[in-house]
């Protein structure tokens, strides 16, 4: 009809098949890329792994390390490497204390009495003290391998300030208990004179117990989360 305007469709030129083809991979690079940086961390692996004709390889540092061989010389050095420097670390640490302990009381005027108190001392003290300390330091154990085989390696100082704060609040009953040695050694039929050593004994271990108990705890973290 006469004014008003007859609109035609624009004719759509066609694209040659190989121009198409040619475009094509083009195209799919492009999204991939896309979704691939749009995504969180955890998802962009499995999405480049989708697209890709296989999962991509990821560089770790201990790439090109290569395991040694089993041998005899190997496991030989690996023990003569390892285990004697923790065999003579741990001596020195629970063993040589109370020899040199022993070697010293003997070495006084009145060593019976004071080897007696020493022994009663050591008994109470351990069965007391030590025996729970060590039991405080197994959540240690627990956590700090688990933060770091899940990668969250900065929870470590903080489930380390909560392993000593909740041990030592734990363990204050126990210190207290160190108190009253003497009057349970007498209720026991210890002779007085060896019983008043043995609470000088076992108030005199509380401050080492602490520390032990700080030193137990800073050992674990050490001794997973080097490097």
């Amino acid at each position: 009809p006469r004014g008003r305007r007859c609109c035609r469709p624009r004719q759509v030129g066609t694209m040659p098949d190989d121009r198409r083809e040619q475009l094509l991979p083009e195209t799919l690079a492009q999204e991939t890329e896309t979704a691939v940086q749009g995504a969180p961390r955890a998802q962009s692996d499995e999405l480049s792994d989708s697209f890709s004709d296989g999962p991509v390889k990821k560089s770790t540092e201990h790439e090109h390390e290569e395991e040694p061989p089993y041998s005899i010389r190997n496991e030989l050095h690996f023990f003569l490497a390892r285990g004697l420097p923790l065999c003579v670390a741990a001596f020195l640490e629970w063993g040589g204390p109370p020899l040199v302990a022993m070697f010293f009381a003997g070495s006084t005027p009145d060593s019976e009495a004071l080897q007696s108190a020493l022994g009663y001392g050591r008994v109470y003290f351990n069965c007391t003290v030590l025996i729970a300390l060590i039991g405080m330091a197994a959540y240690g154990w627990a956590v700090v391998p688990g933060c770091i085989g899940a990668g969250r390696r900065e929870r470590i100082p903080h489930y380390f300030r909560r392993a000593v704060i909740l041990s030592t609040l734990i363990m204050l009953p126990l210190f207290a208990l160190q108190f009253a040695a003497e009057p349970l050694m007498r209720s026991l039929s210890v002779p007085p004179s060896i019983a008043y050593d043995v609470g000088v004994y076992c108030r005199s271990m509380i401050c080492g117990a602490w520390l032990l108990l700080f030193e137990c705890h800073l050992e674990i973290v050490l001794a997973y989360d080097v490097g």
